[in-house]
């Protein structure tokens, strides 16, 4: 009874093995899903992308840098430079859009917000922020020495275990047993 069933199963494997290779080119199922998935970010991107795009000429989208200019209170120096800060905004806007519209769709676990950065690129954040100084030639404040600050430390170290040792001695002598 049990040799039955086992070769009534094997049998049935291979007849659906046998199937699955013959619709699905002998690709794994979840080849097949994963090609389907792919197929439909690909169309769903290109349709966001076409909707992005309107952006650039968007009544809306002026209307939010606007408030966005107020809110922050930016004011830029020529109009030159509103309009490439305007450019940068959109761009980023896009990118908002489409990282919440993966976080909608289940793809990501975090959702973008606008915030003080939104004129800037990449680059401009991140010199903005950190504060770095790429080409290294900072000024040296008058009179500061890299010598005079090891001294400094050295100096500093030694009176610190000085004072302890002497901060222990005098608490032996003063209280027996210490």
């Amino acid at each position: 009874m049990l040799r039955v069933l086992f070769v009534g199963i094997f049998i049935l494997s291979c007849i659906v093995e046998t199937q699955d290779a013959l619709f699905t080119d002998g690709k794994s199922f979840q080849d097949i899903i994963d090609e389907q998935i792919s197929k439909a970010m690909t169309k769903i991107s290109k349709k966001l992308q076409d909707k992005l795009e309107v952006l650039k000429d968007n009544k809306y989208a002026i209307k939010l840098w606007k408030l966005y200019k107020k809110y922050y209170r930016k004011n830029y120096t020529s109009p030159d430079e509103e309009k490439e800060r305007l450019g940068k905004f959109i761009d980023n806007l896009k990118i908002i859009i489409q990282e919440n519209f993966r976080f909608d769709e289940g793809l990501k676990s975090f959702k973008l917000q606008l915030n003080q950065y939104g004129d800037m690129n990449l680059d401009e954040f991140r010199k903005t922020l950190t504060g770095l100084n790429e080409d290294g030639q900072g000024e040296k404040p008058a009179g500061d020495n890299i010598e005079q600050q090891m001294n400094q430390r050295m100096r500093r170290f030694l009176v610190d275990s000085v004072k302890k040792k002497i901060k222990k001695k005098l608490k032996e002598k003063l209280i027996p047993g210490y």
